[in-house]
């Protein structure tokens, strides 16, 4: 049955779905929406429906229908082969070789609107080639994107023939993937490089320790903001300079650049393609060589999206705080020079806190994130072990306890704190955000402890 909308009603639908995703409306997309429309069972009232989504989160059931209806991952793996030689023989190389004369050998990277995991799967690829010594490093490889049905496709690892076209090398299927049910699945070697989580380019979640998306070496941003209007890509590309450490790189699609829009980085044309870099500001001392973050007010209209890896407890804005007395007011404080990567005052003030009760688990658990932020993931694992001691029934503490087992091999022990993890979430409401962790709900840590313990 054909609906009929008033046009002002579906307009500002449109204005609605344009403001919180970031997408324009050509012909296409409309008909895209429309179509989603109909196929709705209710409500005919596209007003309710407005109502409804301004009152939800993305995340939601409803929100996600549009999204997926509305989104586009075409993708495959090796796309823009300018970009791999750029990568593989130019600026990899350089990170590498500088990280081991300085011997921190850790690496951060994102691909933000990563669709369906081809492109961070490719960088995977790439990185085992380049570091023979690989499982000596900390690597970080975030691939975040606004459609969560994507997101779950991408850590299956489960492709199709599609996926290998183009510019794909022909020896990609027989080197990391297994014949399956007339497929190719990854294999877990890759898989478990990258982490996945959604994020919405459009939202204020980075750059914030929160969503894992502070100090990074390169951003992988293709295809995406030839969505946007210019001054959203202004945001957006500004957000990224501030997320990069100074000398980190940015990658956007060749359709993408707009006159004006990079002026901040350093441009780098190298064959056929061109890349971004930030700018050097200074040869600053290791402790001042990240940039400080610079915060937007978050938008009034929706709770942000809850990452899939919470980094500190409670994102908190970077802005001063007024010293108080209380714990909560002393954490906060914490939370807040950590999210500045402010590291020596985010452990004296919790070391204040600690004076003060040392059974609070919130105290090791922050304290174990930034250790785990700065690549100590021996100090990690103990502080998380403090913060079990302290609640064992702290089921982010055994979450992440669990993935640092993994990365360390100890495959049993990983999922025995994933268990004990799913334990302490029996009986509670699947939409009660967890402690410590205010945007992520019960149900959201449950399916990913699913994943963990489901995946081999």
């Amino acid at each position: 049955m054909n609906r009929t909308w008033q046009q002002a009603e579906y307009q500002q639908l449109v204005e609605l779905i344009s403001t919180r995703l970031g997408l324009q409306f050509n012909d296409h997309r409309h008909r895209s929406l429309q179509g989603a429309l109909e196929r709705l069972p209710a409500p005919d009232n596209v007003t309710q429906l407005r109502q409804q989504l301004e009152n939800s989160r993305e995340d939601g059931v409803t929100w996600q229908y549009f999204v997926q209806a509305l989104t586009i991952g075409e993708t495959y793996f090796y796309r823009n082969l300018a970009h791999v030689n750029a990568l593989r023989d130019h600026v990899l190389p350089a990170l590498i070789e500088s990280r081991r004369k300085s011997g921190q050998k850790i690496l951060r990277f994102w691909s933000a609107g990563c669709a369906t995991g081809e492109e961070p799967y490719t960088l995977a690829m790439i990185l085992r080639d380049l570091i023979p010594d690989i499982d000596t490093w900390s690597i970080t490889l975030l691939a975040t994107d606004v459609n969560r049905d994507y997101l779950q496709r991408a850590r299956e690892g489960f492709y199709r023939a599609h996926s290998f076209r183009g510019e794909t090398p022909e020896w990609l299927q027989k080197r990391w993937f297994t014949p399956k049910d007339n497929g190719f699945l990854l294999n877990p070697v890759i898989r478990k490089m990258v982490t996945f989580a959604p994020l919405n380019l459009i939202t204020d979640e980075y750059p914030s320790a929160a969503t894992g998306t502070m100090s990074i070496d390169l951003i992988l941003c293709r295809n995406v903001t030839i969505y946007f209007d210019r001054p959203q890509t202004q945001l957006v590309v500004d957000r990224f300079y501030q997320c990069l450490v100074d000398g980190g790189w940015l990658i956007v699609g060749h359709s993408e650049p707009q006159p004006g829009v990079y002026q901040q980085y350093v441009t780098h044309n190298m064959e056929n393609t061109i890349l971004y870099q930030k700018l050097v500001q200074m040869p600053a001392p290791r402790q001042a060589w990240y940039e400080p973050v610079v915060r937007v007010n978050p938008p009034v209209h929706a709770k942000p999206e809850a990452p899939r890896r919470p980094i500190l407890p409670t994102r908190v804005e970077t802005k001063t705080v007024v010293a108080a007395s209380s714990k909560i007011d002393i954490l906060a404080q914490a939370r807040a020079a950590a999210n500045n990567e402010n590291w020596a005052t985010a452990y004296r003030l919790l070391k204040e806190a600690e004076a003060d009760d040392v059974l609070q688990p919130q105290i090791h658990y922050l304290r174990a994130l930034i250790q785990m932020q700065q690549g100590d993931l021996t100090a990690s694992m103990n502080s998380l072990r403090q913060a079990i001691y302290c609640d064992s029934s702290f089921a982010l503490a055994h979450y992440m306890l669990g993935e640092l087992h993994e990365k360390a091999g100890a495959i049993n022990e990983a999922r025995r704190h994933w268990r004990r993890a799913q334990q302490s979430l029996i009986g509670l409401d699947p939409q009660q955000p967890l402690m410590f962790a205010d945007d992520l709900t019960a149900e959201m840590l449950n399916g990913l402890l699913n994943y963990q313990l489901n995946k081999r």
